[in-house]
């Protein structure tokens, strides 16, 4: 009897998850490589941030989900460095490991646009541990705020900006917003819910740009009932000292600014030949998925491009079409 071919998957996410379960495992060796050992669901992460639910209610470990899985596929820990295509190998810190197939399932990170350490001095919303972050100095804002009798010591700790009108900043925004109208005077009583300020910015003229104009008023009508603060048409150009500088002059003071302004793709390192980049840093396929040009090689979720007469920019980075 021949060995089965071994399938190698990169990223634990919506995409990589779901193929795992739905291949033959009868007929492949199944790996999973990914820097964490569990999968979360991240288009909540916003209510962790906003202290709504507990990481655990949306996180599983990737070895517990396998051992329902028969035949049972396996994980390593690792992030991928290299891959050399022709020698059909790839590279983590960790070990370097042989493949017949690969599946890149890597998704998407934050994109700062050219604005250098950026990312040292915001808060972020791409995995549990940033959410987690983002909730513990939002709680402790809020505790420092109730304490301090600075009024404007209180004015800075209450300050919130969000950058991206897109849906996770219009949720971690809304979030906030349900925090300010509804909990701060039952759990903050020293605090005025009007001293909180949450000021949501968005680079175009509408908030989500993806879904349809209807979907974008009715946003602004909900984030407006939440005294959220909304800029459109605005630009942020740096940000520095606590001051945000956007494009036409105007300028923020905020301590705390969370950044859901945009995504690129994850990033390798490629020998023997790289895949066709797209626009986002997205790799191009074609219908089944496969990269152009390489043998063996598919790449899926937000981190592939497949464009049709459907969608000629592009499938749209979802979970439900990840899955």
């Amino acid at each position: 009897m021949d060995p089965k071919e071994k399938i190698v998957v990169v990223g634990g996410g919506f995409a990589g998850i779901n193929f795992i379960k739905r291949i033959d495992r009868n007929k492949y060796d199944v790996l999973l490589i990914d820097r964490n050992n569990y999968h979360s669901f991240p288009p909540l992460f916003y209510q962790i941030a906003s202290s709504g639910l507990d990481p655990a209610s949306i996180s599983f470990p990737f070895r517990r989900e396998m051992r329902k899985m028969k035949p049972r596929p396996i994980y390593n820990m690792g992030e991928v460095k290299t891959i050399d295509v022709v020698e059909k190998k790839l590279t983590t810190q960790f070990e370097t490991i042989h493949y017949d197939k690969l599946v890149i399932a890597a998704g998407t990170i934050n994109n700062y646009f050219n604005m250098t350490d950026l990312y040292k001095y915001v808060y972020t919303l791409k995995s549990t541990s940033e959410a987690l972050r983002c909730r513990n100095e939002i709680l402790d804002r809020l505790e420092r705020a109730s304490i301090t009798t600075d009024l404007e010591e209180r004015r800075k700790l209450l300050s919130f900006v969000v950058i991206g009108g897109g849906p996770t900043g219009v949720e971690v925004a809304g979030a906030i917003g349900e925090m300010k109208r509804y909990i701060i005077h039952r759990e903050y009583p020293r605090i005025n819910p009007d001293e909180v300020q949450i000021i949501l910015v968005e680079g175009s003229d509408r908030l989500l740009q993806v879904m349809s104009p209807s979907a974008s008023r009715h946003a602004l009508e909900y984030l407006k009932s939440l005294m959220v603060d909304v800029h459109l048409q605005r630009r942020m150009q740096s940000y520095e000292d606590n001051v945000l500088t956007f494009s036409d002059g105007t300028k923020i003071y905020s301590e705390m600014v969370i950044w859901t302004a945009g995504v690129t793709g994850v990033t390798f390192e490629f020998k023997g030949a790289s895949p066709e980049m797209g626009p986002g840093h997205r790799f191009v396929v074609d219908e089944f998925n496969r990269a152009q040009g390489i043998d063996d090689l598919f790449i899926i979720g937000d981190i592939s491009y497949h464009a049709d007469d459907a969608y000629p920019h592009g499938c749209p980075q979802l979970a439900q079409v990840a899955i």
